[in-house]
């Protein structure tokens, strides 16, 4: 099993990266400063999910 890691992760070509980072910013504007918050919270959550699917086994990502 290979660990992942944040800085060689290719979020980008990940749907379901994105359709998790879509749930989490949902519908409304978000200000710049606050966005880059966001994303780089649901980048280390996302890796962490990654990592350790048996935690994640029963729980929905998004």
């Amino acid at each position: 099993m290979s660990k992942y890691n944040q800085d060689d992760y290719d979020f980008i070509e990940d749907e379901e990266f994105q359709a998790f980072l879509k749930n989490k910013l949902g519908e409304k504007f978000v200000p710049r400063y606050k966005f880059f918050t966001i994303l780089n919270r649901c980048k280390r959550e996302y890796i962490h999910y990654l990592n350790h699917p048996a935690m994640f086994k029963n729980t929905p990502l998004y």
